[in-house]
């Protein structure tokens, strides 16, 4: 039995794919969804690498060697240094560099937040700011942050 052109037709316009295809379709898809994976467990980590890193320093003096100041944030890794006018200021990256060096936006000081005295971050004492555990607060002095935490907890 011969099959007429007609049915060879339609049986061929039925087949979207051919089977190398398919297999090609299947391996892509694999390997976006591997890629997607990756990405989102890069992002999770990256977040518990951040949260860990605060709650390591949550009432404790922060080094700032882990503080970018610019952001103001403090980093799981070890920031960069700069040294300017014999003074040490970290930043996270060479944008955050160029701008502690020349000083743009007047980034190289902080007001106390008990006091309002204006002063250098790089002589500053550095702490987890109480209200929003992801950024940290510049203080004069480790009076001036105990005064502040008082002054807090009766607000």
């Amino acid at each position: 039995m011969k099959r007429s052109p007609k049915s060879y037709k339609k049986k061929q316009a039925n087949k979207l794919w051919s089977k190398k295809e398919k297999h090609y379709l299947i391996y892509a898809g694999t390997i976006c969804f591997i890629i997607i994976l990756l990405g989102y467990y890069s992002s999770i980590n990256r977040s518990i690498k951040y949260e860990n890193a605060y709650k390591a320093y949550e009432n404790k003096e922060v080094p700032d060697s882990v503080v970018c100041m610019i952001s103001n944030l403090v980093k799981p890794i070890a920031t960069n240094p700069i040294m300017v006018q014999d003074d040490v200021y970290w930043g996270c990256c060479d944008r955050c560099l160029n701008r502690l060096g020349q000083n743009i936006g007047n980034v190289r000081f902080a007001s106390d937040p008990h006091t309002g005295k204006k002063l250098k971050k790089s002589d500053a004492i550095i702490h987890i700011n109480p209200t929003n555990k992801r950024t940290v607060l510049y203080f004069e002095s480790n009076e001036s942050y105990n005064n502040f935490l008082k002054q807090q907890k009766n607000s």
